[in-house]
């Protein structure tokens, strides 16, 4: 029942109390959450915070007092696919509710467990809901549940009142409010909404956010996808979207979209739920942030919205970091040492002589070779697009005739061989295939399903190039692929020592799974079962006592860090712009390093070139030898690709001059290896920080490190200014550079690599690069370690 003074206000002030929050319950709402967490009520103006036992600190509350902190909305909301390139509609909402109540406040601790429920519980009349309430007796734990109602007040029918119930809790160091609604709520989404805090307050992390490292004012959609093909650089994004709709991408577009933040208030704040959802940072409402899950396509039909956000406050950025990915994420698993410190990667194809050519010339370059990297072991199909791999996962011996006796005599240098495969199976066998994985997942019945229960067959570039998706919400289909497919197939009998793991994007809203779970909660969480699948196989061979394998992924969800050994940064342009070059992989790297990902690397040169309709872009030397030169101390690999277009890219053997660069760079990045081991011992293995991070996580108290977007640093010790000069690769080229300052040690400073010169913390220098040298600076306080010295002086050297 409605209290009086609610119906009054309700009958005589409507418009008074738009948006409102009300509290009817006679139980008091302030209290404590385990030991952690302090619930503040006021009555006087209805507002509802909560603050960090410790500190003190208030992390979550309502935005304007008398304001709700929870809508139900409703859109037509409607995805298309093509090519791994999302259509959206109907993300905003139709019609919300804005006005809530709280009727029934219950504090549950371990010493009132057996006490039963609060006697407000007896005015509520959802049976289903007092059923869950009874089976929460006894818990031995400490919460707060509370339960109301949601409408729209300017609706003329209560037809759209919902029920709902949240639950306080602490969970694992933070707070977990886990909220479902009755199961007759007209609506598709679930809206949670919250205070962003003072004006400067700024947002940063989403996972890769390749162009914006601040998103205050902006509305961040979480749906992992094709990145596309210029993101906002024109006029390039529109003529690919003229092209296929969708595939020229925007600012937001990502592999990897994560539903978690960090805030320089020193909040960390994610969901749960891998539903497509919403983060307006201030956009829509001033002040506030708006967290919507949209969770079905909204048929107007009644329905149970679930939802669970997470959040907590600490007093510095690593302390923001170390507990999301030690609580949540996971931290990432270890990297096989060859492939950080054996030198090169490189990525090569066209068959047995042609690998062996270009290893000759390495060899006779002197370039520290690690491991060759082969696309195309499991042979090429012509289709209308081009050549394309068969996606069967099988060695096409006739394209590598000979494979086990070069991979023998590769391992007998200690070079490594590596491969490529995706979660995809061509649906047209192959002419020579041996084994047609296709029929077999299908007969075992480990495929993705359409609304017929036929195999959902989707398609990439050209109506020619089919495939299904191997359905890996089964646990029997993950098991299937990790031991028949990847261990036997890819890694079994000295075949490969990983591969490329790519994909996990193409994952249809509309699919029937094995886990019974619909498109919508799948889409996002599908790169995470991915990397699932993969460490069974990283775990196979090392109880089997084989040596780890090295898998490195595109897209990535929030469970991806804890499973996989390496990642990379996708499919970027033969540019060095923020929207989709060199600049955006940076961008990308810091962003995610926020949420777990703590060890990556770029495609060597780029990826993606066009040649067509008078839009050309294509890889050349000086694009090629500035990418290696980031790559050499950014990178946690150092790995090339020949690109999509290999004919007309410019490629590590072009001629001698790039040829004898690229084994600088090699040489460089093996000496920065040994730094790059120790911050992954120190940090990264107990603490989940990634190694090449932004400024502000170590020198947050900085106040110019916030905005700095076109350096990094290396752990704590080491800055780099990578130059994206491509029209000047001589001395007079040059950058600018922020020494940050730790307001630590007076007598500290910051030493050039190159010229061993000192600066000041906190001084903005110019920085020549000509190219082979690129701008880095040690701290002098490391250079007084062992450790320090012998890299700086190995640098020198080269």
């Amino acid at each position: 029942m409605l209290s009086s003074q609610l119906i009054f206000f309700l009958f005589f002030f409507p418009n008074l109390i738009f948006g409102a929050l009300f509290v009817t319950s006679d139980t008091p709402l302030n209290g404590t959450i385990g030991k952690e967490f302090n619930v503040t009520y006021s009555a006087k103006d209805h507002s509802f915070s909560i603050s960090d036992s410790l500190n003190r600190k208030v992390f979550w509350a309502t935005d304007y007092p008398n304001n709700e902190f929870l809508r139900i909305g409703w859109g037509d909301f409607r995805v298309s696919e093509q090519d791994g390139n999302y259509q959206i509609e109907g993300r905003d909402s139709l019609i919300e509710t804005d006005t809530q109540t709280i009727d029934i406040v219950e504090w549950v601790s371990k010493t009132e467990k057996d006490q039963g429920k609060d006697q407000d519980s007896k005015k509520h009349k959802d049976k289903k809901k007092n059923k869950a309430n009874k089976k929460m007796k006894g818990a031995a734990e400490s919460f707060l549940r509370i339960q109301g109602s949601l409408w729209p007040m300017k609706s003329t029918s209560f037809m759209y009142r919902c029920h709902y119930e949240a639950t306080f809790r602490v969970a694992n160091a933070s707070l977990q409010i886990s909220v479902e609604t009755d199961s007759k709520c007209l609506g598709n989404r679930l809206i949670f909404s919250f205070g962003a805090g003072d004006d400067d307050v700024q947002f940063m992390g989403m996972g890769e956010s390749y162009t914006k490292w601040l998103l205050r004012s902006q509305i961040v959609p979480v749906l992992t996808s094709e990145q596309g093909v210029g993101r906002g650089l024109e006029p390039l994004t529109s003529f690919m979207d003229s092209q296929t709709p969708g595939s020229g991408g925007g600012w937001n577009t990502t592999y990897s979209a994560i539903p978690h933040f960090v805030s320089t208030d020193l909040r960390s704040v994610w969901l749960e739920d891998n539903f497509f959802s919403l983060f307006d940072f201030a956009k829509s409402f001033p002040d506030t942030i708006r967290i919507s899950t949209i969770q079905n396509a909204g048929h107007m039909e009644p329905v149970q919205l679930r939802s669970t956000l997470r959040l907590f406050a600490r007093d510095d950025p690593v302390a923001l970091v170390e507990t999301y990915t030690n609580t949540w994420s996971g931290v990432m698993q270890e990297t096989p040492l060859w492939a950080m410190t054996g030198g090169a990667i490189v990525g090569w194809s066209g068959g047995t002589e042609s690998v062996r050519s270009l290893w000759a010339q390495l060899k006779s370059a002197g370039v520290p070779l690690a491991a060759f990297w082969v696309q195309d072991w499991c042979g090429l199909r012509k289709t209308d697009f081009g050549e394309r791999l068969w996606w069967n996962w099988v060695l096409d011996e006739g394209h590598y005739p000979g494979w086990r006796d070069l991979v023998a005599e590769l391992e007998g240098f200690g070079v490594q061989m590596l491969t490529y495969i995706n979660p995809y199976l061509c649906s047209v066998r192959p002419p020579k295939a041996t084994r047609w994985l296709f029929a077999e997942a299908l007969a075992k019945g480990h495929l993705v399903l359409n609304s017929s229960g036929d195999p959902y067959i989707l398609t990439s570039a050209t109506p020619d190039f089919a495939f299904a998706t191997v359905d890996l919400t089964s646990e029997r289909a993950r098991k299937w692929y990790s031991e028949e497919v990847i261990a036997k197939s890819l890694i079994g009998g000295g075949l490969a020592a990983g591969a490329m793991t790519d994909f996990g994007e193409y994952t249809p809203f509309d699919g029937t799974f094995a886990s019974g779970e619909s498109g919508f909660q799948v889409h996002n969480a599908f790169p995470g079962l991915w990397t699932q699948t993969t460490l069974l196989a990283i775990q196979g061979c090392q109880k089997s006592g084989g040596q780890t394998p090295l898998f490195f992924h595109r897209a990535m969800s929030a469970k991806s860090m804890g499973n996989a050994n390496m990642f990379w940064m996708g499919d970027q342009l033969v540019t060095m712009d923020q929207y989709d070059g060199l600049q955006s992989s940076l961008t990308g790297r810091l962003s995610s390093g926020l949420s777990g990902l703590a060890k990556s690397h770029t495609d060597i040169g780029g990826y993606t070139m066009i040649d067509k309709d008078g839009y050309q872009y294509l890889r050349s030397k000086p694009i090629l030898l500035r990418w290696m030169e980031f790559s050499s101390i950014a990178d946690d690999i150092f790995r090339t690709h020949m690109g999509n277009l290999p004919n007309k890219s410019w490629q590590i053997n072009s001629d001698n001059d790039t040829l004898q660069m690229f084994a600088r760079f090699v040489k460089i990045h093996q000496a920065i290896s040994k730094i790059r081991l120790q911050i992954i011992q120190d940090e990264t293995t107990t603490k989940g920080l990634p190694t090449t991070r932004h400024t502000w996580l170590n020198y947050w108290k900085d106040p110019n490190a916030l905005n700095i977007t076109n350096q990094f640093c290396l752990g704590e010790h080491i800055v780099a200014a990578p130059s994206f000069d491509i029209e000047d690769l001589t001395a007079s080229s040059s950058v600018q550079v922020y020494l940050p300052n730790s307001f630590q040690d007076s007598g500290t400073t910051w030493v050039h690599v190159w010229s061993a010169r000192r600066y000041q913390m906190g001084s903005q220098i110019k920085c020549t690069s000509p190219i082979g040298f690129p701008c880095l600076f040690f701290r002098s306080d490391f250079l007084n370690t062992q450790l320090g010295s012998s890299v700086f002086n190995s640098l020198r050297e080269i």
